[in-house]
């Protein structure tokens, strides 16, 4: 007799379902979704890793190097060809940790675009008017430590279904004679509908403000193509160590907020509307594993870590510029000293 027991996998998180009598729905323990018996009979898919996809993996552990940073903590991969001496995120130096482990070999990849002077050109043209920089900020040391980095990103490709119910408040008056006569009207409103998104992105990695991300998109995606080896030469890859799981949620949010406002805008014709209550259920989601390119470089000053991040595609731009006390307390002196001449020469002027 056959006493195995039959378990099934989280279509939004591969965490492991766990039937509710009550509900009489399949519960996710990790992101809390649920489903019926039928949706997870057509979400059903093997736990078995694809034969193919595993060789891949194997043979990117055996191309890649990797060098761990003994201040943060950072794991940095790069090709045999590519040697690292300092870590993009603090500048202290890095040794070699040998061959990476597990599966982090990228499904797809954006290519850079922007080559390295190009990028450098942008650098010095987004600090040419910010008055207040360090003097090393745009020098020749710092801009070296420019970095061309892929990035880890996940993309879910999801279906939900969204519920919306409002309140709907339509007020009319007219006036006879005196009197003024407001009529109010109260409606109950419901929407809903079934949604599909492709590409929502969440960057892998906890070292990276998700803000810098965030201002360097959109990425074309029209640009993707099948990881391969090449692609890496003469560039550093970050590995991710935040997993599809933990940025379900931000997931989630993106597409809770997308949903609501389809189904809000489709309300009209009401003077007022108030949302009461909001539904949305993630179903079945396809996740993808992908690095996309960015130059990255990091500054140190005054105990505090500065990024700057060059979409390695489009050419964009974001960062958190350092202010120099020196040059601050320079203009302040100026002003005040400006301010005092001509207190002067307008005193002498008007006689005081």
């Amino acid at each position: 007799m056959d006493n195995s027991t039959v378990s099934y996998k989280c279509p939004n998180c591969g965490g492991e379902l766990v039937f509710d009598a009550d509900r009489q729905k399949f519960i996710c323990g990790w992101c809390c979704s649920d489903f019926s018996a039928d949706e997870i009979t057509s979400y059903a898919h093997a736990d078995a890793q694809d034969s193919e996809k595993a060789a891949a993996a194997e043979q990117f552990a055996q191309d890649t190097d990797v060098y761990i940073c003994s201040s943060c903590g950072a794991e940095i991969i790069c090709d045999h060809n590519t040697a690292a001496s300092f870590c993009y995120y603090c500048h202290n130096p890095v040794t070699l940790k040998g061959r990476l482990e597990g599966d982090y070999r990228p499904e797809k990849l954006i290519p850079f675009k922007i080559a390295r002077e190009k990028a450098e050109e942008i650098f010095k043209k987004q600090c040419s008017h910010k008055w207040f920089l360090p003097f090393d900020f745009v020098s020749s040391g710092q801009i070296e430590k420019m970095v061309g980095l892929y990035v880890p990103f996940w993309l879910a490709d999801c279906d939900a279904e969204a519920r919306l119910t409002a309140e709907g408040v339509n007020v009319s008056s007219y006036t006879s004679g005196r009197t003024t006569y407001t009529t109010t009207k109260i409606y109950d409103v419901e929407r809903e509908g079934k949604f599909h998104y492709d590409g929502i992105p969440a960057d892998g990695s906890k070292k990276i403000d998700d803000q810098i991300m965030d201002a360097i998109e959109p990425f074309d995606y029209n640009g993707l193509v099948d990881f391969d080896m090449a692609y890496l030469s003469g560039f550093f890859c970050d590995k991710y160590d935040v997993g599809k799981v933990d940025v379900l949620l931000r997931i989630k949010e993106k597409v809770e907020a997308a949903a609501i406002n389809v189904l809000r805008a489709d309300i009209s014709g009401y003077t007022t509307v108030r949302v009461k209550r909001k539904v949305v259920r993630m179903l079945g989601t396809d996740w993808h594993y992908m690095t996309l390119p960015v130059w990255f470089m990091n500054y140190r000053h005054g105990g505090k870590n500065y990024n700057f991040a060059i979409n390695g595609q489009t050419g964009k731009v974001a960062g958190i510029y350092p202010v120099s006390g020196v040059k601050l307390a320079v203009f302040m002196a100026l002003m005040a000293a400006i301010v005092g001449i001509a207190g002067y020469f307008l005193g002498v002027y008007m006689g005081w």
